[in-house]
């Protein structure tokens, strides 16, 4: 059952860390992201990846169960999604490009950084894998961040919402983001 806590965690950080809505980016797209790495492991979990597949596996659930458990983490990517989308508006406003920079290029570039880490992660680490399992768990973060570009599915939401000039301050987001990689590697290791 401790194979739970990685799901769990990562659900319920994300929606307390949602909840509290700081004006930060970071924080935002941390609270997003790890909301979505909680409702793929239920999507990966037919697949018998993750730990949600373990936790299947140890319980010995019907495969019935596990597609039950896929679509569930399916619903979640859409409702992560649903509640980024006014987020998009909120800093962007009606600018395309502004949008776009808000949510598609963070999403594209940040989903190649996460699977580079990863395979950083998996190469630090102690733990044996095969050349296909190292790969696997490279490219198993190209979906959490995926809730950002979904969010544009959700445009309709964003008329009740008021547009709030995004500042950020990129000397802070940096540290923030140096210190979540070097703790990732100091504990991969």
């Amino acid at each position: 059952m401790i194979a739970a806590a990685g799901p769990i965690f990562s659900l319920l950080s994300g929606i307390i860390c949602s909840l509290l809505q700081p004006r930060r980016l970071v924080w935002i797209w941390f609270s997003f992201a790890s909301i979505m790495e909680g409702v793929c492991y239920f999507v990966i979990t037919p697949a018998g990846a993750g730990d949600t597949a373990t936790v299947v596996d140890a319980l010995g659930w019907p495969a019935w169960v596990q597609l039950v458990m896929c679509a569930v983490g399916v619903a979640g990517m859409f409702a992560t999604a649903w509640h980024f989308a006014p987020y998009i508006k909120r800093f962007a406003g009606d600018d395309r490009k502004a949008q776009w920079a808000m949510a598609f290029w963070p999403w594209l570039i940040g989903a190649a950084a996460m699977c580079a880490l990863q395979l950083l992660y998996v190469a630090v680490s102690d733990v044996s894998l095969s050349i296909g399992e190292k790969i696997l768990v490279g490219i198993s973060d190209f979906g959490v961040l995926t809730f950002a570009p979904m969010g544009f599915i959700f445009r309709g939401r964003w008329s009740e919402v008021e547009q709030e000039p995004l500042r950020t301050n990129l000397i802070g987001g940096i540290i923030v983001l140096v210190a979540l990689i070097t703790v990732n590697i100091w504990i991969s290791t």
